[in-house]
C-alpha cells in the first residue's frame, strides 16, 4: 500500500472539514456539569453512546497526540469532532476523562499499538474506519500543518484500519 507520504493530505476537503470543525467550536459550548440540561441533572450522553465514539475519539487524539504537544486548534478540532459524534450531548467532563483514559492506554501499549487495535475494535466497518480517518486527518491538519509524527500516525491508521491505498486517496483528495 502506497504510503501518506506519497499522498498529500493538505487538499480541500480536509481543509473544508478541518474549519467546519474550528467553525464550530467558536459556536458552541460543551455542556458542563451545571447547565447540562434544563433540570440541572448534569446529564450527558449515555455509556452506550460514549462506547460507539470512542475508537473515532481515540484515532483523532493520538494523531493530535503524536507530536507530544497539541496546540490549541488542534485540540478545539478534537473536541468539536467528539461533540457532533455525541450529537452535542456530551459533558465536558466526560470527554475530559475519555481523554486521560486515551493517555492511560498510550502509556500502557504504545501509540502504535493502539491504532491496531483500534483498527481491530472497528474491524468489518469500513465506512467506521473510513470516518476515523478523515476526521484524525482534519485534526492534524487543525494547526496548518501535519508533522513527520503526526503522519506516521496517520499512516499506521490507513494500515491498521485496512484502508486501500485507492481509499486513501479517494478520502484525502
Amino acid at each position: 500500500m502506497a504510503g501518506l507520504a506519497d499522498l498529500d493530505i493538505d487538499t480541500s476537503k480536509i481543509r473544508q472539514l478541518r474549519d467546519q470543525l474550528l467553525a464550530f467550536t467558536k459556536t458552541a459550548t460543551l455542556k458542563t456539569a451545571r447547565n447540562a440540561d434544563s433540570t440541572g441533572t448534569g446529564q450527558g450522553v449515555g455509556d452506550a453512546t460514549l462506547q460507539r465514539i470512542r475508537p473515532y475519539a481515540e484515532t483523532m487524539y493520538l494523531v493530535m497526540m503524536a507530536d507530544g504537544s497539541p496546540d490549541a486548534q488542534e485540540l478545539d478540532a478534537l473536541s468539536a469532532a467528539v461533540e457532533i459524534l455525541a450529537g452535542r450531548q456530551i459533558l465536558a467532563e466526560d470527554i475530559d476523562r475519555m481523554f486521560q483514559q486515551f493517555a492511560d492506554a498510550v502509556m500502557r501499549s504504545g501509540v502504535e499499538q493502539r491504532v491496531a487495535q483500534l483498527g481491530a475494535q472497528l474491524g468489518a466497518d469500513r465506512e467506521g474506519r473510513e470516518i476515523a480517518f478523515t476526521l484524525a486527518a482534519a485534526v492534524a491538519m487543525a494547526d496548518q500543518a501535519v508533522d513527520i509524527a503526526e503522519n506516521q500516525v496517520l499512516e499506521w491508521v490507513g494500515e491498521y484500519y485496512g484502508i486501500s491505498a485507492g481509499s486513501l486517496a479517494r478520502l484525502i483528495d
